[in-house]
């Protein structure tokens, strides 16, 4: 029995020196009481936190600080590095004007136990004090007091040797006693074991449990905007066989040809909307405008009309090419430059500026489709991609509820914590309460305590013979177990028929007897 309650104590010892030993002892653990509500849902005034000390903090750390004038603050990291972090109340908006470095940090949340923190502001409260004192000084004295009452009777425990029939009883055979009622339980013993191991588990559990972060920061990569645009065309010819109804339009996303010198004039139309996240306080401006290319060079750029603000709807517009007006325009150009194009490539393109923010993050950027036109002296090729979308997408830090995976198993961490302290604690608890039953026979008889604590060194028998030489009485049951292990011998037990119990050791030519009293100290 001591072996066990050393061993849980050892190990009840080194949890408590590794996991909860305070700093200034040394340790890693700080103590803080949560005072206001800026960190609610996740604590409440009255909560108790314990936290760690780490060599470095993670975004989305609960961590607590010291500073000058406003004492401790708990809250949780949500930006900064080492040299600096910038923490922010779960319940605030704005983050605190302080950037603690690493080494001004208290320690990262490792165990939260609500409302635990009131019970320890009452228990500084001079009454409940003065109360504790009073319940430790009684149960000092209630623990001495029958100890002094055996220290007098055992300065008399070795009496004169004499023959006492009370002693050792003249039948040789004895009322069989009840040996179930003075024995624990038959389930204490597999109780135990049962609870040693789950409070073993419980121990492995949170072990690794408490070594782990609660929550983790992760790089998300998460969408913010869709731009996405629709083209559409009519190329106004003169009626031909060629072109019978005076027009050319989109014929199943396919690009089509025309002859340039049937062509009189091409009206392109578009159509565009903004996809994923809602606008919020963006400002979305499309402006259309023409661009002459030759080849990757670009030889001509100017808009096609004012800029059109986007409402959250579909924005469309259109604009219209006048083919004999762009081409005068571009035989000026090969006079002044002195060489002929032989073909040109004119782009429709509407330039969308996107500024401002969608939620909560900077969307600012440009989308700028162009639908292609490829004019040669004989024929022009119209663009066949009718739809573009571009989707533009940031990496952000996000804070998740981390997990733990043992034994193929998976749980969240707060929850494998929580598993192993109220699976821990109660399995101990029952252990604790089954081997106090078996080894110091708690709720037995004065005799079955005896019975339970000296067990493996008592033998109850039911029929002895006279004693032959004298019967010295000692004064307690532990004197009688100094003399069997000293005799190398087991005690023997006894029950009388009038219920008394006699614990007797027979060595060499006396036999020495002890016989719980009414009312003694077992």
């Amino acid at each position: 029995m001591k072996k066990i309650f050393a061993g849980v104590s050892l190990i009840l010892c080194l949890i408590w020196f590794f996991y909860f030993r305070p700093l200034a002892l040394g340790g890693p653990a700080t103590y803080i009481i949560v005072s206001g509500v800026s960190m609610e849902p996740t604590f409440h005034s009255g909560d108790l936190v314990i936290l760690h000390r780490q060599a470095e903090y993670q975004i989305g750390d609960v961590v607590a600080y010291t500073v000058k004038g406003a004492g401790n603050v708990i809250h949780r990291i949500v930006g900064g590095d080492r040299n600096g972090y910038i923490t922010r109340g779960d319940n605030k908006n704005g983050a605190d004007p302080w950037t603690p470095a690493a080494e001004q940090v208290l320690g990262r949340q490792f165990l939260h136990l609500p409302k635990a923190g009131l019970v320890i502001l009452q228990l500084r409260q001079p009454h409940y004090l003065a109360a504790l004192v009073l319940l430790a000084g009684l149960s000092v004295w209630e623990d001495d007091h029958p100890r002094s009452r055996r220290r007098d009777y055992r300065r008399k425990a070795m009496t004169t040797a004499q023959n006492d029939p009370r002693a050792i009883p003249r039948t040789k055979e004895a009322a069989r006693p009840a040996v179930e009622a003075l024995a624990p339980p038959n389930w204490a013993g597999p109780l135990l074991y049962l609870a040693l191991l789950l409070a073993a588990l419980a121990l492995a559990l949170g072990f690794f449990a408490f070594r782990a972060p609660l929550a983790v920061s992760e790089e998300q990569e998460v969408l913010k905007l869709e731009h996405q645009m629709r083209f559409d065309y009519t190329v106004r010819t003169a009626r031909s066989e060629l072109y019978p109804q005076g027009q050319v339009v989109p014929a199943g996303g396919e690009s089509q040809s025309v002859f340039t010198r049937l062509v009189d004039s091409i009206l392109v139309t578009y159509s565009y909307q903004l996809a994923g996240l809602q606008a919020g306080d963006l400002t979305v401006e499309l402006t259309p405008t023409l661009r002459v290319l030759s080849g990757d060079q670009v030889l001509h750029t100017r808009p096609l009309g004012d800029p059109l603000v986007y409402q959250g709807d579909e924005l469309t517009g259109q604009v219209e090419l006048d083919l004999d007006e762009i081409q005068a325009w571009v035989a000026g150009l090969e006079e002044l430059a002195g060489y002929s194009l032989n073909s040109y490539v004119l782009e429709v393109v509407p330039e969308v500026r996107v500024q401002g923010s969608a939620g909560g993050q900077e969307a600012s950027g440009d989308f700028a489709p162009a639908f292609s036109l490829r004019v040669n002296q004989t024929q022009i090729t119209l663009d066949g991609e009718l739809e573009r979308a571009e989707s533009r997408s940031v990496t952000q830090t996000a804070t998740r509820a981390n997990r733990l995976s043992l034994a193929g198993l998976s749980m969240p961490v707060q929850q494998a914590r929580s598993l192993s302290l109220w699976g821990g604690i109660p399995a101990l608890v029952i252990a604790a309460v089954c081997a106090g039953m078996l080894y110091l026979g708690w709720g037995l008889s004065q005799t079955g305590k005896l019975l339970a604590r000296y067990r493996g060194k008592v033998v109850t028998v039911t029929a002895v013979e006279d004693a032959a030489g004298p019967v010295i009485h000692v004064a307690g049951m532990a004197e009688l177990a100094r003399l069997a292990e000293k005799e190398g011998a087991l005690i023997l037990h006894q029950a009388q028929g009038d219920g008394r119990h006699l614990f007797f050791l027979p060595a060499g030519v006396a036999t020495y007897v002890y016989s719980p009293g009414d009312g003694e100290e077992a």
